[in-house]
């Protein structure tokens, strides 16, 4: 009867899901399955002719009552195996997975169409005049200034369309980034793809895939080379009184102040990242407006007196008197807008320093007002104006310095130093970096600097040294009499060295051999298991005269790798451990030990009651029967298409199933395992090491089996994850 618990135990502990290791062939899976049928079906028939025999001798109620349970039992197994059998051939095809297409991009820069090409006049020839820009007109609504740029203007709509004569201009550069980002998305998933067992930093992978899409949000309204200018209510004969408001205004405000921006949050104890980072795009964006609100009602302004203007000009009105100067008045207003916003934008580049996480704020007011330097074209501007000018270039040039700086890449190191992990695997955070240093500096790489540097680096820091040691006593009595003890045994053992890495596991960490490719399905599995050494143990029998064995058995065991659950945000994290094993040379090299002269191999059994219930499982065997199909059937699944490439595809899939292989793995615990089989792991204050486990101890007296089969175990565990980093 128990056989059959263990063989189903084997199949949630040891069936891949993502190809941990190498699968067992279909025929062989089917072939294993149709013979627990069988055994089940021998053991229910064994069963019944017990049960009646007994009931023939009239033996003990008591004891017929519990076979005929453990028939009940037996019987929901082999109904249960039959319904669901997973190798019958599916009377309905596999419903096709939709391939989803990301939408086409639409360029924010709309070109000026021009029926000939024509040249820029020289500063002597530009005697035409279009809003604010001076030139040569191409044509009424059309003109085009010596520094090349082509501005036009629909009167219906009150849409100017600017378009920069130089390719490399920073506007340019803005255009030329937002193009890329798809392939920009592709190419880092590639990247990450083809890094060793990366999909167990998806959910990360994925935040950093996200992050490009944010970047073209928050730019692409910037891009846009159409501007709506306002149109004033009223009367357009109010001209004067508009230009006097803006005066007023203007005269009213006090000095700049600077609106210190969001941080960004740089912390993966928020669970819930993706609605926390999209409140932060937004309250970018809301900062943004409040912060350039003055100087913005300014030009706003300013470009609707020109409208107007304009409008006058077009209608044959006469101008009225302040409308005179407008070249002036566009010159003093200008420097000012510069002035403040040199002011403001110097503050945020005194506080970058000392606080990183402003980044975004200081790039995205960058890149506004290299807008405005572009479209305002103003080469014609007055000594002042162009000293504002001046004055302004040299503080967007220290904020391009700060951002190329190495600034950000000491805050990552201080991180590193004090193992502040949850700020370290930020993934999202180093791509909105090299996005901000994409913006600031032209023809920057991107995806190069943020996988070589950022990425490999990580890698190379998730690297983390995991040791157990195990202690256990055994105790077998007689169960007619509990003070008679039977037998008792000890075993003392330890693991070797084994280098871990962390994966994501929702808002909570897990951990997998770093080393080993869990992708690869060329391996029998083997070296997914660790080599426990045996250091020694000893077992005495009872009897009279006593016999004591030392442990002669093999020198290793080895153990399912362990589960982990770590959480570094304050919360308990655990391990579960699952069971131990010897190889099977060495089973079968001590399969004739008389375990009444010598101690080895049975060693295994005593070690195991740690962490599996015998009768636990039994009682539950058809909830562990459901668990081990459901696990079985996950090898049919499906790889969805999202439309995010195959490389993006593929980690998620594999993520999503090995993430339900742990997650029915450790529920099994509660179907199988005793209660002391999670263990507490300890965060410990010592600033090498990550998680350190003073010693755990484990006591089964109030298990089922101590109770029913008069066994006590009682054990010490230590677990040590140490920070190793190559």
């Amino acid at each position: 009867m128990r056989y059959i618990f263990y063989i189903l135990l084997g199949c949630l502990i040891h069936y891949p899901i993502i190809a941990q290791e190498k699968p067992p062939t279909k025929e062989e899976m089917k072939a294993d399955f149709e013979q627990s049928i069988r055994e089940a079906k021998q053991q229910r028939d064994e069963l019944i002719a017990q049960i009646a025999e007994a009931k023939k001798n009239n033996e003990n109620v008591e004891s017929i009552s519990e076979m005929q349970k453990q028939l009940t039992t037996i019987n929901q197994m082999i109904s249960m195996l039959e319904k669901s059998n997973p190798f019958e051939k599916s009377s309905t095809k596999p419903v096709a997975v939709p391939n989803k297409k990301e939408p086409a991009y639409v360029s924010p820069f709309t070109p000026i169409k021009l029926k000939q090409p024509v040249s820029k006049p020289t500063p002597a020839q530009a005697t035409d005049q279009l809003l604010w820009y001076r030139g040569r007109k191409i044509n009424a609504n059309t003109i085009i200034t010596p520094s090349g740029l082509i501005a036009r203007y629909d009167w219906q709509r009150h849409a100017l369309t600017f378009q920069p004569a130089k390719p490399d201009t920073p506007y340019y550069n803005l255009v030329s980034i937002l193009g890329q980002v798809r392939q920009m998305r592709l190419d880092y998933t590639s990247r990450m793809d083809g890094m060793m067992n990366s999909f167990f930093m998806f959910p990360l992978i994925e935040d950093a895939y996200n992050e490009y899409e944010f970047f073209k949000e928050r730019y692409f309204k910037m891009a846009e080379n159409t501007i709506q200018i306002s149109t004033p209510q009223g009367n357009v004969s109010s001209l004067e009184q508009y230009i006097n408001n803006l005066a007023n205004y203007v005269q009213s405000l006090p000095p700049p102040r600077s609106i210190p921006p969001p941080k960004r949050a740089n912390n993966l104890c928020l669970c819930d990242y993706a609605t926390a980072r999209r409140r932060y795009e937004n309250d970018l964006n809301d900062w943004k407006t409040k912060f350039l609100a003055e100087e913005n009602k300014i030009i706003d302004e300013l470009q609707m007196v020109y409208s107007l203007v304009e409008y006058f000009k077009r209608n044959n009105y006469s101008l009225p008197v302040n409308a005179g100067a407008l070249q002036e008045m566009r010159d003093r207003y200008y420097t000012y807008v510069l002035e403040r916003l040199k002011a403001k934008l110097s503050d945020l580049a005194d506080q970058y320093p000392t606080d990183v996480l402003i980044e975004d704020g200081m790039v995205l007011i960058f890149s506004s007002f290299t807008k405005f330097l572009t479209y305002m074209d103003l080469w014609q501007a007055s000594p002042r104006a162009r000293a504002a000018l001046g004055a302004y270039k040299g503080t967007l040039f220290r904020v391009k310095t700060l951002v190329l700086s190495d600034i950000f890449d000491n805050y990552i190191e201080d991180q590193k130093r004090l193992k502040n992990y949850n700020k370290v695997f930020d993934f999202g955070l180093y791509t909105a970096h090299e996005l901000n240093k994409g913006r600031v500096e032209p023809n920057y790489q991107v995806n190069k600097k943020l996988y070589d540097t950022w990425m490999k680096g990580i890698e190379k820091f998730n690297r983390f040294k995991l040791n157990i040691d195990i202690d256990f006593e055994y105790n077998q009595v007689d169960r007619n009499d509990n003070d008679r003890l039977e037998l008792s045994a000890s075993g003392v053992m330890h693991s070797e060295d084994i280098y871990v890495s962390l994966g994501r596991w929702e808002c909570n960490w897990e951990l997998y051999m770093t080393d080993l490719n869990h992708r690869s399905r060329n391996t029998g599995g083997e070296e997914y298991r660790i080599p426990i050494k045996i250091d020694g143990g000893t077992q005495t029998i009872w009897s009279t005269p006593r016999k004591y064995f030392q442990y002669s058995g093999p020198a290793y065991m080895k153990m399912v790798f362990p589960t982990f659950k770590i959480n570094l945000c304050g919360n308990q994290s655990v391990a579960m451990l699952d069971v131990l094993s010897y190889v099977a040379a060495d089973l079968k090299a001590h399969e004739n030990d008389d375990i009444t002269k010598v101690y080895t191999t049975q060693m295994l059994r005593y070690a195991n009651q740690m962490f599996i219930g015998a009768r636990k499982t039994q009682i539950n065997a058809p909830e562990l029967m459901s668990k081990a199909l459901e696990m079985m059937n996950m090898s049919n699944q499906q790889m969805t298409q999202t439309g995010n490439g195959p490389a993006y595809d593929r980690m998620k899939f594999e993520h999503t199933m090995n993430r339900k292989k742990a997650d029915l793995q450790f529920s099994a615990t509660n179907i199988t395992h005793t209660s002391n089989t999670v263990i507490p792991l300890v965060k410990t204050i010592q600033v090498p090491t990550l998680l350190f486990n003073p010693e755990v101890t484990l006591d089964n007296s109030a298990d089922e089996d101590n109770i029913k089969f008069g066994t006590e175990i009682k054990g010490k565990i230590t677990i040590r994850i140490v920070h190793a980093p190559r």
